[in-house]
Order: C-alpha cells, then sequence, then structure tokens
C-alpha cells in the first residue's frame, strides 16, 4: 500500500541522513590534525558503520581509499625507517571489509605481506598467529590479476610467502618435537630447523630456537654433575668438598650451566677455607685470652688475604693492636696528666707527644696537648700583664737614691723543670 511505501520512503531518508551524519563525524575525525594514524583509523572504523545500499556509501568509498592510502604510505615510510611495529601498527588500523577501490584494496595485501616476511615481525610474532595471518594474506595476494599495476610485486611476495610459509611449518614440527624435552627430541627438532637455508625467510627464526635448545641440551646433558656435586658437598668436611669442587668442575666454560657451578665451586672453596683457618683463628683466640697479645696476633696473621677468615682475622688482630698500644701508651699519658696538674705544662707536652698519629690514644693525647697548650699560654698572658703592671708602680720601682730596683725573681715553678726521677723514670 501506499502507507508501507511511504514508511519504506521515510526509513530511507531516516538511514540517509543517519549515513551522512556518520560520514560528517568521520571527516571531522580525520582532519582533527592531532594524531594522524590513530585519527584516520577511527574515521576508517566509522565509514564501516554506512550501509553500503545507501547513496552516501558511494562517497565513502573515495574517503576510504584516500584514508587507507594515507595509512599505506605512513606504513611504508615507518618500514624505511625500520620501524617495523609502526608500520605493522599502521597497517593494522585499516579494517577488513572496508569499501576500497580494487587498486587500493590490493595495495593494502601487498604492504601485510611486505611486513609479514619481515624477520622482525617472524622471530618476535608468535607462530600460530603468523599461520593464521599467512592464511588470510596469501590467498589475497594470489588474486591479484595481471592487469593490475601490483601484478608483478604480488608474484613476488607471493613466493616469499609461500617460502614462508613451509618454514613455518617445518618450524612447528620441530618446535612439537622439542616440547617433549628429551635429549633425542631436541636433536631431531634441531636438524629439522637447520635445513632451512640461510636465504629462507625464517632463517633467522630457525637459528634462535636452535640456540635455545641447543641450551636444553646442554642443561640435561651437565645438570648430572651438578647434582652430583651438589650431593658430595653436603657432607660439609673438606674432602667431599674438593669432590664436589671437581665434579662441578666437569661442566666446560661456555656452556649454560657453568656460571651455576662456578658459582656453587667458589661457595664451597670458601667452605674448606673457613674449615681450614678456623682452628687457626680459635688458637689465636685463645693466646689473646690468656695475654699473650703479640702471639695472637702473629697467629692470626698466618690467615692470607682473600681467605674467608681474612676480615675476621684483622679485625680481632686489630682489636689486640690495640690493647697493645694503650697498655704502652697510657703510662706516658698519665704521668703527662700528672704533670700537667702540677702546672709543668711543657714538660706534660712532650712526654704526651711521645704517643705517635696511628697509636690508639693519640686521639686523647692530642686533646690533653690541647688543652695543656691552652693553659700554658694563658698563664703566660698573667705573667706578662704582671710585668707590665710593675713597670708603672713607682713607689716601689725605684731606691730612695735613684737607684733601679732589682729584678724581680724569677717565678718559673720548681715543677717546670725535669727531676732526676723523670729523667729516669719517664
Amino acid at each position: 500500500t501506499w502507507q508501507n511505501a511511504l514508511e519504506t520512503v521515510r526509513q530511507q531518508v531516516q538511514a540517509e541522513r543517519q549515513a551522512r551524519q556518520t560520514l560528517r563525524q568521520a571527516r571531522n575525525i580525520a582532519n582533527a590534525g592531532t594524531d594522524l594514524m590513530t585519527n584516520l583509523g577511527q574515521a576508517l572504523t566509522l565509514l564501516q558503520q554506512i550501509d553500503v545500499k545507501s547513496y552516501t556509501y558511494q562517497d565513502a568509498k573515495g574517503d576510504a581509499d584516500r584514508w587507507s592510502n594515507a595509512l599505506l604510505k605512513l606504513a611504508t615510510d615507518r618500514l624505511n625507517q625500520k620501524d617495523l611495529a609502526g608500520a605493522i601498527a599502521a597497517t593494522e588500523q585499516i579494517p577488513l571489509g572496508l569499501p576500497l577501490s580494487a587498486t587500493t584494496q590490493e595495495r593494502v595485501w601487498c604492504t601485510r605481506a611486505q611486513q609479514l616476511t619481515h624477520a622482525e615481525h617472524i622471530v618476535k610474532t608468535p607462530l600460530s598467529q603468523q599461520l593464521l595471518t599467512l592464511s588470510i594474506v596469501l590467498p589475497a595476494v594470489q588474486r591479484i590479476q595481471a592487469k593490475s599495476p601490483l601484478y608483478a610485486q604480488a608474484q613476488t611476495q607471493i613466493s616469499q610467502l609461500e617460502k614462508l610459509l613451509q618454514d613455518l611449518v617445518q618450524i612447528q614440527a620441530a618446535r612439537t618435537l622439542a616440547n617433549q624435552r628429551g635429549h633425542a627430541a631436541l636433536q631431531l627438532a634441531i636438524r629439522y630447523s637447520q635445513a632451512i637455508s640461510p636465504n629462507r625467510p625464517a632463517r633467522l627464526y630457525s637459528q634462535s630456537l636452535i640456540a635455545k635448545w641447543q641450551e636444553e641440551i646442554q642443561r640435561i646433558e651437565d645438570r648430572p654433575y651438578l647434582l652430583a656435586a651438589q650431593q658430595l658437598a653436603k657432607a660439609g668436611t673438606i674432602a667431599q668438598l674438593q669432590a664436589a669442587i671437581a665434579e662441578a668442575s666437569k661442566i666446560a666454560p661456555k656452556r649454560v650451566l657453568r656460571i651455576q657451578a662456578q658459582t656453587h665451586i667458589a661457595y664451597w672453596k670458601k667452605q674448606i677455607q673457613i674449615l681450614e683457618d678456623k682452628p687457626i683463628l680459635a688458637q689465636a683466640r685463645t693466646l689473646a685470652d690468656q695475654g699473650n697479645l703479640t702471639k695472637a696476633i702473629q697467629t692470626a696473621a698466618t690467615i692470607r688475604t682473600g681467605r674467608a677468615l681474612y676480615p675476621d682475622a684483622q679485625a680481632a688482630i686489630q682489636g689486640w693492636t690495640t690493647q697493645i698500644q694503650i697498655a704502652e701508651d697510657r703510662p706516658l699519658l698519665d704521668r703527662a696528666s700528672e704533670l700537667a696538674d702540677q702546672g709543668s705544662y711543657t714538660n706534660a707536652i712532650e712526654l704526651a707527644e711521645k704517643i705517635r698519629p696511628g697509636r690508639a690514644l693519640y686521639g686523647e693525647a692530642q686533646a690533653a696537648i690541647s688543652r695543656w697548650i691552652a693553659a700554658r699560654e694563658e698563664i703566660q698572658r698573667d705573667r706578662a700583664e704582671a710585668e707590665t703592671s710593675d713597670q708603672y708602680d713607682d713607689s716601689s720601682g725605684s731606691d730612695p737614691d735613684g737607684e733601679a730596683s732589682p729584678p724581680p725573681e724569677d717565678s718559673t715553678s720548681a715543677e717546670d723543670f725535669p727531676t732526676p726521677e723523670m729523667l729516669t723514670n719517664p
């Protein structure tokens, strides 16, 4: 009826209005001028919402072609700059099923094919994902006709994609074998992967897998040596530790477990050194407890530099040396303090200066010397002030005949001069 026809027209008008609004929104996003790649991707995604039966769809096809070609150019530029991730990201902004012209769609497939055969993509992309993408891209490139300007490029890429597919299928078989983790299975997986010749697209990928599987074989071969060594070392005796070191040393340099073995060997050598040197340090400490500090130092000093207990031995030697120095120097500092208490600062200073730098009481002696020098200088200032005051004292400065009065007696204390006892017993 005419009512149904009118409703159909009304719906078509509404759909067309909606399509136009979507196209305007897509164009606004594409021309935003902020992030070109993201904007074009969002704009193309909006175009997918336009009904293919609408009149707007024909206009949208032109925009889709223009924006897709802009993304393909961006992808090519990034690939030329060796930015594979950026190139792939730009290409992936073009949704599948867009209303593109045949030439633009062919460019999309050829660009994807170029990225698929890139060595970095082959190495970094999961194998299952590569096989899935190949199953889509290869048939699409094969459909490019001889009349297409991209036909020659497509034929070259078809050959590369087919070789890549063959390589990945072979690698997949090798990985299936390697997943069994057995020595024989890993060797067979390596032989499968070694069959991929140097000029093949997946050669680098196969070599990375071969290196990984060779390391796994080394672990299988060398782990028994390491386990046996660890078992021997559990006894903790010098003989068993030496046997453990010999067993772990069977793992040759450049083998994958070599570093782990060397770590254990270093630890076991340290344990042996502790077992060898612990009695020496114990003997030295016993001598020190008995008061024979010199002999204790000589005993501990036999523990050589680089040995496990060397830091402990040196710490003990330092403590005993300090005790000896204090025993030697304390009488000197005590006697000097007695002299200072008697006012004989010069003699006290000279006696304290016999304690040389580096000795245990050197800091204490220097602090005392500083105090005594200050005290002596204060006495000298007091005397100088007293002498100056006497010069202006007329009543006591001369006799009635005008003769100068005799000079004052020397006020230096008798304690300022060394006594016989001090000279014989410093």
